[in-house]
């Protein structure tokens, strides 16, 4: 297995551990033993559309288990879902110096599965507080993403367990078998045997009992979780224990548009001769609200992707990751030309790209396979203007053949380049 390794110093950055300045003179031990082998932890208040849960309990084999749900608030955008994020049953650690407790898995629920993308992995960090009570539940994947943080409290009441969700899988002492996929808009099951046929089922939770019946066979499974938080089947008199194999699916990554704004590209030039200018859109991730596509970029209808990060900059900014993104023009003779964060890039004088909860201001490197243009930096910008009203974005056209031939007059050893003249016009 691929484990996702942080050092002790990034864990401080990530807040994960309680060793911060105020405390220093105030030394934290933590137990040495670590975490209950069983138990429940659920976050308090937590901005936001989701809750989390995270489990701590032993499989059917009496391995260690650990698994993470997601449920949609009721006022929430994604009302009613509940997804298997993370599910752990291949190795733990705990260390007592930081008190903290991570697993690890190979699927979760974050990648763009529909589009053909593999299933991210995953690592789950829970971590004691300083003060002994709360715990910090974090989740990242193998893309560095961040997935969620938030402060937890652990609750040993069994109603706290949410409804399963994602994949499950028991076998009875007398050849009882169950395989489900459990999900609030469409659930399959085999019931029975592991030659019965995959069918359809309708899922019902009553007083601390989940029902699951055939919409085919008419088959019925009912379930509770037991004083360890393992989750037990009842099926034809045979009562046993029931896995989570898996994550649930990966979805892919929807974004919305919520803003409408003006981008300004300084690469780029207008009829003027000037900085170009043109309406654009401001999409946000469904699944991470801190992450944005700037909708077209150039010439690119795929648009350009940020994420807003919670760091900030000596004027109080936050500071963005660009993800690196093709204009939609390409050079003669070095094919696409392609823009970056420029301190990433590595020619950057004026600091990272930051977002300052109105303008998006991108300092970016302008490259292509021989080298970057300019001194290796321009200002690009966008202003939001308004909310999203629009039902549908008009389609966005950028037309200039002579843009798209002889932009690169390559220098010294062909390493640097300069932007002659592109004029853009808007149809």
């Amino acid at each position: 297995m691929k484990k996702i390794m942080l050092s002790l110093a990034a864990l401080l950055t990530l807040g994960l551990t309680s060793c911060v300045s105020e405390f220093e003179d105030k030394p934290v031990t933590y137990p040495a033993e670590g975490l209950a082998e069983t138990g429940v932890w659920q976050n308090g208040y937590l901005a936001g559309d989701y809750d989390y849960t995270a489990v701590r309990t032993k499989t059917a084999d009496g391995d260690d288990l650990f698994y993470i749900v997601r449920e949609g608030r009721p006022t929430g955008k994604d009302s009613g879902s509940v997804k298997m994020l993370f599910v752990s049953n291949d190795g733990t650690e705990y260390n007592s110096e930081i008190g903290m407790y991570t697993a690890y898995s190979d699927v979760t629920f974050y990648g763009d599965g529909a589009n053909g993308t593999d299933s991210l992995q995953g690592s789950a960090y829970l971590a004691y507080q300083n003060n002994m009570q709360d715990y910090t539940l974090q989740l990242q994947t193998s893309d560095a993403a961040r997935q969620f943080t938030c402060t937890t409290q652990k609750t040993d009441d069994i109603s706290a367990v949410p409804i399963p969700s994602g994949y499950w899988e028991g076998h009875g002492a007398n050849g009882e078998y169950l395989l489900m996929l459990l999900d609030p808009e469409e659930s399959i099951a085999i019931i029975g045997s592991e030659d019965a046929d995959a069918e359809y089922v309708e899922v019902t939770a009553e007083g601390g009992v989940i029902t699951v019946k055939g919409t085919d066979s008419g088959k019925e499974v009912t379930f509770a979780y037991n004083e360890a938080f393992q989750l037990e089947a009842t099926l034809d008199g045979a009562t046993f224990v029931v896995d989570p194999l898996r994550a649930s699916d990966s979805q892919p990554e929807v974004f919305i548009p919520v803003k409408v704004g003006t981008f300004t590209t300084e690469f780029f030039k207008g009829s003027d001769g000037g900085p170009y200018s043109y309406n654009a859109y401001l999409l946000q991730s469904e699944r991470n609200t801190n992450r944005y596509v700037i909708l077209p970029y150039i010439d690119n209808d795929q648009g350009m992707l940020v994420e807003v990060t919670s760091d900030q900059n000596e004027a109080g900014a936050y500071i963005l990751e660009v993800e690196p993104t093709a204009t939609g023009y390409e050079d003669s003779r070095y094919g696409m030309i392609w823009a970056q964060d420029a301190v990433d890039y590595g020619t950057g004088k004026n600091g990272r790209s930051n977002f300052d909860g109105k303008l998006f201001t991108l300092n970016l490197a302008y490259y292509v396979s021989a080298g970057y243009f300019g001194e290796g930096e321009f200002q690009d910008t966008f202003k939001i203007t308004g909310d999203y009203e629009e039902p549908e974005a008009p389609r966005y056209v950028l037309n200039n053949s002579a843009a798209r031939t002889n932009v690169l007059n390559p220098a010294k050893g062909g390493k640097k380049g300069m932007l002659q003249h592109i004029t853009v016009v808007k149809q």
